[in-house]
């Protein structure tokens, strides 16, 4: 008799190692894409795509952006640190990728580690955002709401017109 209950586990296994592969690479892309993109200037500066500010970063008024830009850029050194270690793991990423044979089991360091970047990136700038934020007038921090609100509905205009 046959055993399957091997190629079946193989199989499930299988595609949770490439659901997960894929949702790495899209964090990485999302990260190293947002650094490397032209993008609309206006919205967000570097710093702020960066540090993963995101809708939180357009929504604030140009003077907030500029201020909350200001004191990331006094954290260019973790930017910059970092910066560097994500493109060396997405090469790292690239030559597994073309290995022969491949084994998709290796990206799952390399991904990990560019997560962990990444989080170390969100939390300065959250940090940095939640302490402007509790230093805003009522007003301010209720327009600042009403921006991102916008933010966030234009978002969901453009995925679901």
């Amino acid at each position: 008799m046959n055993d399957t209950s091997n190629k079946a586990g193989f199989s499930w296994g299988r595609t949770v190692l490439v659901i997960s592969l894929a949702l790495n690479l899209l964090f990485a892309g999302l990260f190293i894409g947002a650094r490397f993109s032209d993008g609309d200037k206006k919205r967000s500066s570097p710093q702020m795509r960066a540090f993963s500010l995101g809708p939180y970063g357009r929504a604030l008024s140009p003077e907030d952006r500029r201020v909350l830009g200001d004191v990331l850029r006094d954290q260019k050194d973790l930017f910059q640190s970092n910066r560097k270690v994500m493109l060396d793991l997405a090469s790292e990423v690239v030559g597994i990728l073309r290995e022969n044979p491949f084994d998709p089991s290796k990206i799952a360091a390399p991904f990990e580690a560019q997560r962990q970047l990444i989080g170390q990136s969100q939390l300065a700038g959250q940090t940095v955002l939640i302490e402007h934020l509790g230093n805003m007038s009522d007003a301010d921090r209720l327009a600042f709401a009403d921006r991102l609100e916008d933010v966030l509905e234009k978002g969901l205009r453009k995925k679901n017109p």
